[in-house]
């Protein structure tokens, strides 16, 4: 079997080169960021350095991409054109989260955590179009538990805002 996947991979058969280029691409990413995180020092579980985020964080990458790659070397489907990949999307959901994420940015420490995020959160889960109710409901839910958690829970500071609180 190993035979038949190298000889496919040298003839690009099935291979989706989109793919295995995408996933190389991630793998040097991952590669710069465990490099740095090492700089910067990962320390342990008990007492982590500055760079133990960003190495475990290019530790999953790097093994995602690698899986990444390896599907799209090995996988049985077609190959695709590059613009095949992009029928379908729905562009203005791409560029309104976009542009939401932005001015959740700017508008984050004038308006505060709750209210921003909770705007924030509506407009991505609306774009979904569910009912309106399990879009407030899933914002509301989700602003709640983040506030309670990381304020209330490990006394992480967050923008004030508009509100009191």
């Amino acid at each position: 079997m190993p035979r038949r996947v190298s000889i496919r991979i040298l003839r690009g058969g099935s291979m989706n080169r989109h793919d295995v280029a995408s996933g190389f691409f991630l793998l040097a990413i991952a590669m710069f960021a465990l490099m740095k995180a090492v700089e910067l020092g990962v320390g342990t579980f008990l007492a982590p350095g500055p760079g133990f985020v960003f190495f475990w964080s290019g530790a999953v990458l790097g093994v995602l991409s690698i899986i990444l790659a390896l599907g799209g070397m090995i996988g049985r489907k077609k190959p695709t054109k590059l613009v095949e990949s992009f029928k379908g999307l729905k562009w203005h959901q791409s560029l309104a989260a976009t542009v939401a994420l932005f001015l959740y940015a700017a508008f984050l420490d004038y308006l505060g955590f709750l209210l921003a995020t909770f705007l924030i959160l509506l407009l991505l889960v609306g774009l979904g179009r569910p009912k309106p109710w399990v879009a407030v409901g899933w914002s509301l839910l989700t602003v709640l538990v983040t506030y309670l958690v990381f304020h209330k829970g490990l006394q992480i500071q967050f923008p004030a805002g508009l509100l009191p609180f």
